[in-house]
């Protein structure tokens, strides 16, 4: 990608790979969200990917990883990021085998207050809130991560005729899991309560070989 240097692939899933990267003209790291090139055959879902990360990345607060650019290079979409030097709490849970009420309360409060501020501010819903895409920085502060972009990157991996419901099934609500259109804010909220039963029982509320993953 021009004017970046890649330095580490950090994460691959079905949806996306993500790399650790140095923005050449300011010398900052990055994080860069490449998704497949099949997602940008379509012109107007490219213009919908990009018209969704310019209006995310006007959200301005510190529980939302920053988005600096979205872009389309040789026909592949990515979307430039800032750095969070930390894990996510999937990871965490996975240390932990738990974490303790203090720790979920604090995640809950951080994550919620986003939430809100993005609904708030720009009418904008995440619809894939889940222990992966929410990351604690290195000064344990907590963020969510693809705020405004979840819903964009599944319009554009559903564009065939499969009639698929994209998201992560154990942690999406019943009106997203029945393909429903209008969605707001209470679906976050639904997705953030089975966040917060992982993270206290140390298990999704509800497991399935099949749920799907993004990175």
């Amino acid at each position: 990608i021009p004017g970046f240097e890649m330095l580490d692939r950090i994460g691959a899933g079905g949806m996306a790979t993500v790399w650790k990267a140095r923005q050449l003209s300011l010398d900052r790291l990055v994080a860069i969200k490449i998704l497949p090139p099949r997602l940008a055959t379509d012109e107007a879902n490219v213009q919908r990917f990009q018209s969704e990360a310019m209006a995310a990345a006007k959200l301005k607060h510190p529980g939302i990883v920053q988005v600096y650019d979205a872009n389309v290079h040789e026909r592949v979409c990515y979307i430039v990021m800032e750095f969070v030097d930390g894990y996510n709490v999937g990871e965490w849970i996975r240390r932990k085998e738990g974490l303790t009420e203090e720790q979920i309360l604090l995640v809950a409060e951080n994550v919620a207050d986003a939430l809100d501020y993005a609904w708030d501010k720009a009418g904008i819903i995440h619809c894939d809130i889940k222990p992966e895409n929410l990351m604690v920085d290195a000064d344990g502060s907590v963020k969510i991560t693809d705020l405004g972009l979840a819903r964009t990157m599944s319009a554009m991996e559903s564009t065939d005729d499969s009639n698929e419901v994209m998201g992560t099934p154990a942690y999406m609500s019943p009106e997203q899991a029945q393909g429903r259109q209008d969605l707001d804010f209470r679906t976050d909220i639904y997705s953030l309560g089975a966040t917060l039963y992982h993270m206290l029982v140390g298990r999704p509320l509800f497991a399935s070989e099949r749920d799907e993953g993004r990175v």
